[in-house]
C-alpha cells in the first residue's frame, strides 16, 4: 500500500468518525428540543400560566372601564353636588316649612276654637 493510499483511508476514517459525531450530537440535540417540547407544553396546564391569562383580560376589563370613566366624570359631579347639597332640593324644604308652619297655625287657631266652645 502506497503513502498516498494510506493518507486516504485515514482521511477516510477521519471523516467516518466526524459524521458519526456530528450525527450523535444531532440525535441528542433533537431529543432535547422534544424534551423542551413536551415540558412547554405542560407548563400551559400550570395554574401560573392560566393566572396570566386572566391577568391579561383582567387588564384589557380595567383598561376599557378607565377609557369610560371619563364619560362618568359629568355623573359624577352631579351626584356630588346633589349629595352636598342635600337629599332634598331647597325649593321642596322651602315648601314643607310653609306647609309645617300653616298646620302648627290651623293647629293654634282649633285649639282656641276648642278654649272658646
Amino acid at each position: 500500500m502506497s503513502a498516498t493510499a494510506l493518507v486516504w483511508w485515514i482521511v477516510l476514517a477521519g471523516a467516518v468518525v466526524l459524521t458519526a459525531a456530528i450525527g450523535t450530537t444531532l440525535l441528542r440535540a433533537f431529543g432535547t428540543l422534544k424534551t423542551i417540547a413536551r415540558r412547554v407544553d405542560a407548563y400551559v396546564e400550570l395554574p401560573v400560566v392560566a393566572a396570566l391569562g386572566r391577568a391579561d383580560r383582567d387588564a384589557a376589563r380595567l383598561t376599557a372601564a378607565a377609557a369610560s370613566a371619563e364619560a362618568l366624570i359629568p355623573r359624577a359631579k352631579a351626584a356630588l353636588e346633589t349629595i352636598r347639597r342635600g337629599p332634598v332640593s331647597p325649593e321642596l324644604v322651602a315648601a314643607y316649612r310653609g306647609v309645617r308652619t300653616a298646620v302648627m297655625a290651623a293647629r293654634a287657631a282649633f285649639r282656641l276654637i276648642r278654649a272658646v266652645l
